[in-house]
């Protein structure tokens, strides 16, 4: 049987229909596919302790998934766009997830990224964060930002601030010749922990603590003396203030003598000898650097004396002595008071 004329036109219309409605599903199809893939690649793990996968990673990121899905795979990213000056900078905070689980634990890395690209300057450690900065009396046209950085041991500096500039030169640190940039699972020797107005001026000061006085002759952690520093900005740079802040000094000498009285020390065993010991060193490192040495050595000479410490607790605990014998020579020499190995 002949077909009539008359229908080809409408067949051939139907299957010009067919085709046109199958390319467009295979175009849509590979549409998917791509944009599936390149969140794929998103969803990846990197390697935690590896600054450059992090960027590597960051660059591979589908065109504004990050403001979607902060969330990817194993992945929570932080962005926060900072103009400063005449440029653009995109701070970001990356959680690299170990496991993709809820309570794995987590290495971050924060970077600084500009029309540039990403700086040479950026940091990693077991918990990081980024806040605003704040009035340090810096006179230039560009904004501050404070990164704090957890190194992922317990020590007093293994947990550190940075004030970094985002300048047109990219960002880099104006707190990096204070801190130590020693790596994971070591101990800096000081740190900046905190950042603070400390005389009403509405400018923020620097706390940097010392790490060497930690566990010193012997001493347990919690028995050891804590000593800081105090920084200010001025013209290009921060500068040790300490000798201007004496009233803080002041304040932690009355701490360390109510400490002694109340924990009963010289008198009972209340409380282990080397906290005692530790009370006095506190009294005697203060002091120096309130301008009182000499009143701060007859406190921790008096009530280090080793026959009333035999009385007390049976014994004459090591830290004592080691303490006595290496300060007294300092003493004597008026050199600075530092433990052994320093």
């Amino acid at each position: 049987m002949v077909m009539k004329k008359k229908y080809y036109l409408p067949l051939f219309l139907c299957v010009l229909i067919i085709v046109i409605v199958a390319i467009l599903h295979k175009s849509n199809l590979a549409g998917i596919k791509n944009t599936l893939t390149k969140k794929n690649i998103g969803s990846e793990k990197i390697d935690c302790q590896n600054i450059e996968s992090y960027k590597k990673w960051l660059t591979s990121l589908e065109r504004g998934l990050l403001e979607k899905e902060p969330s990817v795979g194993y992945h929570l990213v932080e962005q926060v766009n900072i103009k400063s000056n005449d440029r653009d900078y995109s701070i970001y905070t990356v959680s690299c997830k170990k496991e993709d689980v809820e309570a794995a634990l987590i290495v971050h890395a924060v970077l600084f990224y500009t029309e540039d690209g990403f700086s040479k300057l950026s940091y990693i450690g077991e918990s990081v964060g980024v806040s605003s900065g704040g009035n340090f009396g810096i006179d230039s046209p560009y904004r501050e930002v404070v990164v704090s950085v957890f190194n992922g041991i317990m020590c007093w500096t293994c947990d550190k601030k940075e004030i970094v500039q985002l300048s047109n030169n990219g960002a880099i640190s104006l707190t990096n010749s204070i801190n130590d940039n020693i790596g994971t699972g070591t101990m800096p020797q000081r740190a900046v922990t905190a950042i603070e107005d400390l005389d009403g001026d509405d400018t923020q000061e620097l706390v940097v603590t010392e790490s060497k006085w930690e566990m010193a002759f012997g001493l347990c952690h919690a028995c050891s003396p804590v000593t800081e520093r105090y920084y200010k900005w001025s013209v290009s740079e921060f500068e040790d203030v300490s000798t201007k802040y004496k009233d803080l000094y002041l304040k932690q000498i009355d701490t360390a003598k109510q400490n002694w009285e109340e924990r009963e020390c010289g008198r009972t065993d209340k409380i282990p000898a080397d906290y005692c010991t530790g009370f006095a060193l506190k009294v005697l490192l203060a002091s120096d650097m309130a301008g009182r040495r000499n009143e701060g050595w007859k406190f921790f000479w008096a009530n280090t004396n080793p026959e009333v410490y035999r009385k007390i607790y049976g014994n004459i605990p090591d830290p004592l002595l080691l303490s006595r014998k290496v300060l007294l020579e300092q003493y004597t020499k008026g050199e600075d008071f530092s433990p052994p190995g320093h």
